[in-house]
């Protein structure tokens, strides 16, 4: 938004350059900020603040009681839930570095990188071939992960 005040009143100066977009809006903003600032809203908001700290103080003992008893008895457990996390951390970083071997290998090829073989650059044909490689790697590893029962991510 701030970006299209700032085109708008380039435009604008373009046009006339007396006509000035802040003064168009001031209305608009004081609005804004006495709505914003309005007895009815701050009170709203703290009677809101009031009624989440009032729950907090009526649950907090009763669970740090709960928690307590749980660490005495040993059965306190914490979940973290990241269910097959590390496959698709590999697959992106697997993706995000075949891509950039393309793309550095189009340069090379592009600018006729020496070595030259039949006007071809060695290392952007090597950077081609060897990203073409883990591409299908990458593809064999999504497709194998999608099959239903299949328990191997191999990336």
């Amino acid at each position: 938004m701030l970006r299209t005040l700032i085109e708008l009143e380039g435009t604008a100066q373009l046009l006339n350059p007396s006509f000035s977009l802040a003064e168009v809006i001031q209305p608009y903003y004081q609005r804004a900020i006495g709505r914003r600032l309005s007895p009815s809203r701050l009170g709203l908001r703290l009677r809101r603040g009031f009624r989440d700290w009032d729950r907090l103080v009526e649950a907090l003992p009763r669970d740090l009681n709960e928690m307590l008893q749980r660490m005495r008895a040993g059965t306190l457990s914490v979940h973290l839930d990241h269910r097959r996390l590390d496959p698709v951390v590999n697959r992106l970083v697997l993706g995000l570095l075949t891509s950039s071997l393309i793309l550095g290998s189009s340069l090379l090829w592009s600018m006729n990188a020496p070595p030259l073989i039949s006007g071809v650059s060695l290392f952007g044909a090597i950077g081609y071939a060897l990203s073409l490689f883990m591409g299908v790697r990458l593809l064999r590893a999504m497709r194998r992960s999608e099959r239903p029962g299949s328990g191997s991510d191999e990336t």
